[in-house]
């Protein structure tokens, strides 16, 4: 049955008949949709961008920067803000096959191109980049992002293991500048700088990430539906924003190359996680019941939101407690896949909403023992259990990581005006 739609404005619409069925179409009735809208006016500030799912891991969409636009894939990442496009300059200073993969952005054929002589370097996931720091416009379906920081990379080089084609650059939706150990660009997220232009009908997106390749997933930015809008009130996980930590007010636009340089003596790399703003305070996480479950007091901790880390990332002692209960593999994190068959523990995560309420988020074997993604030469007959652990320094902020096993399970809510986060039930 379809949704019943109070609106004539087309965008909005095909938004909202999106959103209330898109976690269960195929890539064919997605396109079907999409088509629909063809040619006709759309409102100027909502962005609906469909997701690919990539190796079973990776969530990905179409940008485009410059004027006249040139097309890049970029990788969803809700913890990154620095923008980075691999350069035509590329192939004459770096190896060619490391290029070759990808488009290569020509600052000379763009008429809003501005550079610099400050040299960057940055490491996003599966890349380690060097180049200029420079400002050019992007392009996120309708809306025209301007004065946007971005590396101009001439070398663009892929981690080992990693296939280098599988996107060019993130979409950084972080709410705030990510002063990150891995970067030197620091600069304003395309987010934040939607935010600050006005560019947006509301200061929120909607993201329901793909669950295989057969489904394409949404990023609606400026618009929630009125019925997940609603709901998402009503279930709101405050974000974590505690004294003495930064402000996430939007700021005025500034010179996006006058950056302050980080001391790496004093930042360490948890701090990168804790910092671009979309995180939750928790109150427990525990695997299965009763007296003998392990059990970790979240109230001290920060919840972090990933969509470019699969995993679930735990303090050492607690991952390992899970992984031995399950007898996991410590050598490739695998377990038999037929235990998914078996009755496996529940894990259970309690984060807090208003007004002391908190909501319990569930992840049953089945959904965390994973067929996909595949180690490099793991056995076909073995699946990942997507427990990993990090170590806790004492004068780091404590937190653990919800990575994009976790999120894919909801639809998501991320509403910066009202300060919340929603983790709303989906269809399957």
């Amino acid at each position: 049955m379809e949704p019943s739609i109070q609106t004539s404005n087309p965008r909005i619409q095909l938004s909202i008949l999106l959103m209330t069925t898109i976690c269960t179409l195929t890539t064919q009735a997605f396109v079907n949709r999409m088509q629909e809208a063809i040619g006709k006016p759309m409102n100027s500030k909502i962005a609906s961008l469909p997701l690919a799912y990539v190796e079973g891991w990776l969530y990905t969409t179409q940008i485009a920067i410059g004027n006249p636009p040139q097309t890049f894939t970029a990788a969803v990442d809700l913890c990154w803000s620095d923008l980075f496009v691999p350069s035509i300059d590329c192939p004459s200073v770096d190896r060619p096959e490391y290029c070759a993969p990808h488009p290569l952005y020509d600052s000379s054929a763009s008429n809003t191109y501005v550079t610099s002589e400050r040299n960057v370097s940055l490491h996003h996931s599966g890349f380690y980049t060097r180049g200029n720091a420079a400002v050019e416009s992007i392009h996120v379906d309708g809306l025209e992002v301007r004065s946007q920081g971005f590396e101009e990379a001439t070398i663009f080089r892929p981690n080992y293991f990693f296939n280098d084609s599988w996107y060019d650059t993130a979409l950084g939706l972080s709410r705030q500048t990510v002063r990150s150990t891995e970067s030197d660009l620091q600069v304003a997220s395309p987010l934040q700088n939607m935010m600050a232009q006005n560019l947006l009908a509301r200061n929120a997106f909607l993201l329901c990430l793909p669950r295989s390749s057969h489904e394409v997933g949404q990023l609606v930015l400026g618009h929630i539906p009125e019925r997940l809008d609603e709901e998402a009130h009503r279930k709101a996980l405050p974000l974590n924003e505690r004294p003495g930590r930064s402000n996430f007010m939007i700021q005025p636009l500034r010179d996006e190359l006058a950056v302050t340089p980080l001391d790496r003596a004093v930042h360490s790399k948890q701090a990168d996680y804790v910092s671009g703003g979309w995180q939750l305070g928790g109150s427990s996480v525990s695997f299965g019941t009763g007296p003998s479950a392990p059990t970790l007091d979240l109230s001290n901790y920060t919840i972090v939101l990933s969509t470019m880390e699969f995993w679930l990332s735990f303090p050492k002692g607690f991952a390992r407690a899970l992984r031995n209960r399950l007898g996991v593999s410590p050598i490739d994190g695998s377990i038999e896949c037929d235990k998914r068959m078996l009755e496996l523990p529940d894990l259970i995560i309690s984060l807090k909403g208003r007004e002391e309420h908190t909501y319990n988020f569930t992840l049953t074997g089945a959904e965390y023992i994973r067929a996909e993604p595949k180690m490099p030469f793991m056995d076909p007959e073995r699946c990942l259990v997507p427990f990993v652990l990090h170590e806790e320094d004492e004068k780091d902020e404590k937190f653990i990581v919800l990575g994009s096993m976790f999120l894919e399970k909801y639809q998501v809510i991320f509403d910066h005006d009202s300060g919340f986060v929603a983790l709303l039930d989906r269809p399957f």
